[in-house]
């Protein structure tokens, strides 16, 4: 949905315009899987709505903070501090050019939580461990979406899926 005109980091109520524009869908819903980060970005300001505070300070509330995991933070924007960040850059010519974000890179929902390999190991605890989710939440996450007509998906609730085994 995003123009490819499309040069400055879109923030999530870009995206909501973007898909409030559209008149339709790709097919009817329930008949197949497609992924979609404009459906995350939609999730991130529905939680947004319904807590009255910023989604990334209901991660930091409800998830960072929890498990300790001290450095984490939700990218928003230029604006956002990361300590001890690495950044991406790109060969043009001679020279190289900071490239590392995207025009999505600011939207929320559906990605742009920056963390450090000791509190990756936190949140992989905090899965393994059914820390966060009830067993019975866990499972559906892992479970694959089944379709109207009967079929599974590979994907659960925010994870690659195969029978019996989940990719986060």
């Amino acid at each position: 949905l995003i123009p490819a005109s499309q040069t400055q980091q879109l923030t999530d109520y870009d995206v909501l315009s973007l898909l409030e524009k559209q008149k339709s869908t790709y097919f009817s819903p329930g008949s197949q899987y497609r992924y979609s980060n404009g459906g995350y970005v939609l999730l991130g300001l529905i939680v947004e709505r319904i807590t009255g505070t910023s989604f990334s300070q209901f991660l930091k509330q409800n998830i960072f903070t929890p498990l300790s995991m001290n450095n984490s933070l939700m990218y928003e924007g230029s604006q956002t501090d990361i300590p001890f960040r690495a950044f991406g850059y790109t060969a043009f010519g001679n020279s190289f050019k900071q490239t590392d974000q995207s025009v999505t890179s600011a939207t929320r929902g559906d990605g742009g939580v920056y963390t450090s390999l000791n509190d990756w190991a936190l949140w992989e605890n905090a899965i393994n461990e059914n820390i966060l989710l009830s067993n019975e939440l866990q499972e559906m996450a892992f479970s694959p979406g089944q379709l109207s007509n009967g079929s599974f998906t590979e994907y659960g609730f925010g994870w690659m899926v195969e029978i019996g085994r989940a990719h986060v």
